[in-house]
């Protein structure tokens, strides 16, 4: 009985991330999507810094109310989780609450996550001076893109939850397109909840 050859599987094509399909795409073409975006001097800008605008713009377009559920949802999970470092001994002289929504005495809501500002028992985590190992790692990867939207986003009026809001809506959105399913399908998109986006952007707003 003759023994079939198997046939090699047709290769299939490479899926390209957000960036990768702008970078491919002309200067001039960049430029009009740029425009439409309302993003001012696009002449002067280099072909890196109009794919970075441009993500930040679409990314501003689509944060709306799906960003505004996952920004909720963020704050109501820093109840359970602490980030930062510690100083025991300053810790001794105050009484720390338990993270979660504070009001300034201005008035100002802010959502206190720092280990020697708050208290609860037996949720200490971190991972090189960040939140976590996922959080670090994106700023590894990443942190000059981030910077360089932040600061953008900075300019633009933008508060530091939008901007959070704004990324993680990105990313999500990046993965999505990569279409991994089952397994790896589940490693990115838990990798992706478990970073604190508001940590990142605290990290590059005043530098």
């Amino acid at each position: 009985m003759p023994i079939k050859k198997k046939t090699a599987a047709a290769k299939k094509p490479a899926v390209l991330g957000p960036k990768a399909k702008l970078m491919k795409l002309a200067v001039t073409t960049l430029r009009t999507k740029a425009k439409k975006l309302g993003i001012s001097d696009v002449s002067k800008r280099t072909k890196e810094n109009l794919v970075q605008s441009i993500i930040l713009g679409e990314a501003r377009q689509k944060k709306g109310t799906a960003a505004g559920k996952k920004a909720t949802a963020k704050r109501k999970a820093s109840t359970t989780r602490q980030t930062g470092s510690s100083s025991t001994a300053r810790d001794r002289a105050r009484k720390a609450l338990a993270p979660g929504r504070r009001v300034s005495r201005t008035g100002r809501v802010y959502y206190e996550r720092r280990k020697n500002r708050t208290d609860k028992p037996g949720m200490l985590s971190g991972y090189n001076g960040w939140a976590n190992y996922e959080t670090w790692n994106a700023n590894l990867w990443d942190g000059e893109a981030f910077y360089d939207l932040v600061q953008e986003a900075k300019d633009s009026g933008d508060d530091k939850m939008e901007v959070a809001a704004m990324l993680e809506n990105f990313y999500d959105d990046a993965a999505e397109s990569l279409g991994a399913r089952g397994f790896f399908g589940d490693v990115i998109n838990n990798a992706l909840k478990e970073i604190d986006w508001e940590e990142i952007v605290e990290n590059h707003w005043e530098e």
